[in-house]
């Protein structure tokens, strides 16, 4: 809640990138993660000297560890140098084989498809691996799959182009993982696996039905980057 009154301030600065629909903008805020925009390094400036004003009052301190900034002109990565603060630290920029991460996802000139899948993967398995070790009752073993690991991929799904044969796949090595840790029977019905529990079924949610669902729910809004632009992620 103490983050809310930025945005007002922020818009009320007069540095924004302006859009091909004539739609202003110079940040984007949710909850402690902010991203500011800029169509020239002073005008950034003038942001992060807003924002650290801001910060100063409410006697929140900046996470330098965190911050990073990234210059794009008409698509491509162009250096223009680290940008200093009043205390005189500064706000590295990236290199061009590094990336940033905002809410979750690692990004740069753009988002870091095959690293995020990578990860995300690697990180389902550890899970699906983990839950069968705790003994659960059979019910329990897959509420605790739906929960802890599909959704993994409800968080990033829309953002993180999967593809049908790569969640078809993830499913299968659901399937087998469970098998092979007597959680679900060889010669079971693959249907019925995930069909509700109190129609019949055992309720495992599906891996690509998830990401199917949520990539097509009016809520979720495709990011895009703006031709021209200097970033600050903090």
């Amino acid at each position: 809640m103490s983050m809310i009154p930025v945005t007002t301030v922020l818009r009320k600065v007069k540095p924004a990138y302006h859009l091909k629909n004539k739609c202003a903008v110079n940040h984007l805020l949710y909850m402690d993660d902010l991203k500011l925009y800029g169509k020239y390094k002073n005008k950034i400036e003038t942001l992060i000297h807003t924002v650290k004003i801001f910060s100063d009052d409410i006697g929140m301190v900046f996470g330098l560890d965190k911050r990073a900034t990234i210059t794009m002109i008409r698509g491509k990565l162009t250096g223009r140098g680290n940008i200093m603060l009043p205390n005189e630290t500064e706000i590295h920029e990236l290199e061009d084989n590094e990336s940033y991460k905002y809410l979750g996802v690692m990004e740069a000139d753009d988002i870091k498809q095959s690293e995020m899948k990578a990860k995300i993967k690697k990180e389902y398995i550890h899970r699906l691996m983990k839950v069968p070790k705790s003994k659960l009752t059979a019910g329990n073993l897959i509420t605790a799959i739906n929960i802890w690991a599909v959704s993994l991929y409800r968080y990033g799904a829309g953002i993180i182009q999967w593809t049908k044969t790569e969640l078809q796949q993830l499913d299968r090595r659901t399937r087998k993982l469970m098998t092979m840790h007597k959680g679900l029977h060889p010669r079971s019905d693959v249907d019925r696996v995930y069909v509700e529990r109190d129609q019949g079924g055992r309720g495992l949610m599906s891996v690509e039905e998830t990401v199917n669902f949520e990539s097509h729910s009016p809520k979720k809004v495709h990011r895009r980057q703006p031709s021209r632009i200097y970033k600050n992620s903090m």
